[in-house]
């Protein structure tokens, strides 16, 4: 049951996403007490929030649904109300096509890694996300983000992930937000209960370097583990000792190994330990499981387009608007069990591997399922997983 201060939020914001609500800087997370609410002087569509813990301040938007971000700048809020709120010929000549966020890489495999954001460049708005220069997550976005998961209303459970390590992830994103914190302290202590004791800045630090890693050779990981060295034995030379130094401060990655045993390779790193559907080799064949496909996505909350009872429509827009889909919610539960009822699309194709040569080319085979997009997402990749990969002359009914 709903606790008084979510009723009472809940009935002043009845459209602003949950994750949006809670303080971003406060540990268990917190949400803003009623009399905190308070309407903004110069938009009607905003709302001003105050941790009553931390005093921290933002602004959401109460008529935006599918708003991302909080609003902590005078140019997003600016920016938000231009695109979404005010009737000008631009809106008009797009039809007022609302910018949805572009933010999607969950890739921090989360698609492996992708609740990390492609952040960098010069400032720019995209929707309710303001990039500014050199930052790769931020606290806001990823490190406290709380998941207002499209599921069934019961306890989650964490057993259709095949791997520890996922069902790790989750529980601890799920029970107190701290998955990506989780990640970090078992990278760094080789204990997962430190997650509590880790700094959020630290958090976000060790991500971004995780971010960076993906994109880099070898040689060049091992320069930026140099670089690290160099760094900190310039600011130990040039800092004043420090007094009563924290037990659970993070270690700076000096070395190639540290940057392997931390980052890529390590028993504890955080890349090995980042959720993934599992792999399983079979006659020339890698597959992965859709069960765990779908734990996956709905573990991440993302939103999802979800077949219902609903009356049947004569403009189909959408796989779940169909009588067909209709028919399959009702097959399925007509035992009186309540299910979550989503919908796959398949596809394959064949490709050419980027190192292969003309002489042995070396074709590959590969098979993607996305799974229930909403419908506003019109290149859905975070939806859509590989599920089985081969190569190409050989037969995949196995």
């Amino acid at each position: 049951m709903d606790s008084p201060v979510e009723v009472h939020i809940r009935a002043l914001l009845p459209r602003t996403p949950w994750k949006l609500m809670y303080c971003p800087h406060c540990m268990p997370l917190v949400l803003p007490a009623p009399n905190d609410v308070t309407s903004h002087p110069q938009y009607s569509w905003a709302k001003q929030l105050s941790c009553s813990t931390c005093r921290q301040k933002w602004t959401v938007c109460a008529e935006c649904d599918t708003a991302r971000t909080r609003i902590t700048t005078n140019r997003q809020m600016k920016d938000h109300d231009r695109f979404y709120h005010q009737e000008n010929d631009d809106n008009i000549a797009r039809g007022k096509k609302k910018h949805t966020a572009l933010c999607d890489s969950a890739s921090l495999t989360v698609d492996a890694l992708s609740t990390v954001s492609e952040w960098g460049g010069n400032e720019k708005n995209c929707g309710n996300d303001t990039y500014n220069n050199g930052i790769l997550v931020t606290e806001s976005e990823l490190t406290y983000n709380y998941l207002n998961c499209i599921a069934l209303d019961a306890i989650p459970s964490f057993h259709n992930f095949e791997s520890l390590q996922n069902k790790r992830y989750f529980e601890m994103e799920h029970t107190n937000g701290l998955g990506a914190a989780h990640l970090v302290a078992l990278s760094s202590f080789h204990d997962a209960q430190a997650a509590p004791l880790v700094k959020p800045e630290e958090v976000i630090l060790h991500l971004n370097i995780t971010h960076l890693l993906c994109s880099l050779t070898k040689p060049q990981t091992d320069n930026l583990g140099f670089i690290f060295g160099q760094l900190v034995a310039i600011m130990n030379r040039d800092m004043e000792r420090m007094e009563n130094k924290s037990l659970w401060t993070t270690k700076i990655p000096t070395s190639p190994n540290d940057m392997r045993s931390l980052y890529v390779a390590g028993k504890h790193s955080i890349i090995q330990n980042l959720p993934r559907p599992s792999v399983t080799e079979l006659t020339n064949h890698a597959y992965v499981s859709l069960r765990e496909c779908v734990a996956d996505l709905l573990g991440h909350g993302f939103d999802i387009d979800t077949i219902d009872n609903g009356a049947t429509t004569t403009n189909v827009m959408n796989i779940s608007d169909s009588q067909r889909a209709k028919d399959i919610f009702m097959r399925g539960n007509n035992d009186g069990v309540q299910k979550l009822c989503l919908y796959l699309n398949e596809w394959s194709d064949a490709f050419e591997p980027s190192r292969s040569s003309k002489s042995n080319r070396g074709s590959c085979w590969i098979k993607t399922v996305t799974i229930s997009p909403p419908k506003c997402k019109s290149k859905p990749i975070s939806y859509t997983y590989p599920i089985a990969i081969g190569l190409e002359g050989v037969s995949h009914e196995v």
